[in-house]
């Protein structure tokens, strides 16, 4: 493994890691058993025991960790998405290094998820975060007008009158 993504080195490997998706290592492509649209749950960590990844591309594990996913459904990266967040609400208060969160005792948590007519609701959990994306890339584009409209404003640039030659 390689701590550094290299065009050899480059399939995500998931170690106890806070941030980054939990990835802290890359492998060769065939020395890690891999899987893709999964969720990776740290189980041992300082402060990573307990947090939870939506993984969308193969990723692997090195150690301290472990990869889920749902049994009986293929769900979209989106869902995915969702089910990381409830997950870590649960897991990341409950568990500690001194109370490790191995599978053993997280396949046991109840977590609460939506439902209509008596089926898990994996539309609704799809459109929720695709609400929330909509929101932030309002807010990232409401962002980039007002540092233009700063920039302009700074640079002497915002009351300009383009000429027919312009």
């Amino acid at each position: 493994a390689s701590k550094v993504k290299t065009e050899e080195y480059n399939v995500p490997l998931v170690y106890a890691k806070s941030g980054d998706n939990g990835i802290m290592y890359w492998a060769k492509k065939g020395d890690f058993e891999t899987h893709s649209n999964v969720i990776s749950i740290i189980y041992n960590g300082a402060i990573a025991t307990g947090l939870v990844y939506a993984q969308p591309q193969e990723t692997g594990i090195l150690a301290e960790s472990y990869l889920i996913k749902l049994k009986d459904y293929e769900v979209d990266f989106k869902v995915n998405l969702f089910l990381k967040n409830v997950l870590e609400k649960v897991l990341y208060p409950k568990y500690s290094r001194e109370y490790l969160a191995t599978w053993g005792k997280v396949k046991t948590d109840e977590i609460l998820l939506p439902f209509l007519n008596g089926k898990i609701n994996f539309s609704y959990m799809e459109k929720f975060i695709e609400e929330l994306e909509a929101e932030r890339i309002e807010e990232l584009e409401a962002e980039r007008i007002e540092e233009l409209e700063a920039y302009l404003i700074a640079t002497g640039l915002k009351n300009y009158k383009l000429t027919k030659e312009d």
